[in-house]
């Protein structure tokens, strides 16, 4: 399980950082999918990541449906390692039209007008969207296109140098995220539910997560107030977070 985990890191990280990772020309790559899982993904959650460039700027355009949560979060590079969310802009925030259309200017300042806008900072290299769902068979993705607001000419074809390039960031998102995974998991080892006291609680795009670890044939039970909250849910995961 150990190395497979490791196979599906690495097979996002080449879509999201070889054969999709042109932030001029931006493309969705479907992060996680229910054979590619890791970081403790939420499968009633579609992740859709975007590379970005922060000097630039961007349009998205949509349209709300009855899918429970969506939210835009930007992510930044901290040096010399890991990243941080630059930004963030979910539906309770975002301004919808009559219709449930929407529109989301990106780009280093604010538009004069623009009703829905994230800032993107130097450091700021991808989006990542994420719709929430309580019941797949009767909620309906939310659909949005993401253009640059400057149309970019055809791409140059791939050359050593650029390729190179690309497979260093598969490389080091492989790392980051092994190294993020195991750190994770230890954190959660050291948070067994009997310790209500000792849970910390981390804020992650615009949310509360908390890791608790349970024993071998250790039964929980949960009380949740949802009535503060517009999502919540429970989750279970293997030591390797799929």
């Amino acid at each position: 399980e150990g190395f497979r985990f490791i196979t599906r890191v690495l097979s996002g990280s080449l879509d999201m950082h070889l054969e999709r990772a042109d932030p001029a020309r931006p493309d969705v790559t479907r992060m996680l999918t229910p054979t590619r899982k890791f970081l403790g993904d939420n499968p009633d959650t579609d992740y859709d990541y975007i590379p970005l460039d922060g000097a630039s700027s961007y349009r998205i355009v949509g349209t709300r449906t009855n899918v429970t949560y969506i939210g835009f979060c930007l992510y930044g590079r901290r040096d010399p390692y890991g990243i941080e969310v630059t930004g963030n802009l979910s539906d309770e925030d975002i301004v919808f039209e009559d219709d449930g259309s929407f529109e989301i200017l990106l780009g280093p300042t604010r538009p004069e007008g623009a009703k829905n806008f994230l800032e993107l900072t130097p450091s700021t290299y991808a989006m990542l969207v994420r719709e929430y769902f309580l019941d797949r068979t009767t909620e309906t993705r939310a659909p949005f296109v993401l253009t640059p607001v400057t149309a970019c000419p055809p791409p140059e074809p791939l050359c050593e140098r650029a390729l190179a390039r690309h497979l260093e960031d598969v490389g080091r998102y492989v790392e980051e995220t092994v190294d993020l995974s195991a750190t994770l998991s230890v954190f959660a080892s050291l948070n067994p539910v009997e310790d209500e006291g000792k849970h910390a609680h981390a804020e992650v795009a615009g949310g509360l997560v908390r890791h608790d670890a349970i024993a071998n044939a250790q039964a929980i039970a949960a009380e949740l107030d949802p009535s503060a909250v517009s999502y919540t849910h429970l989750r279970a995961h293997e030591t390797v977070l799929d």
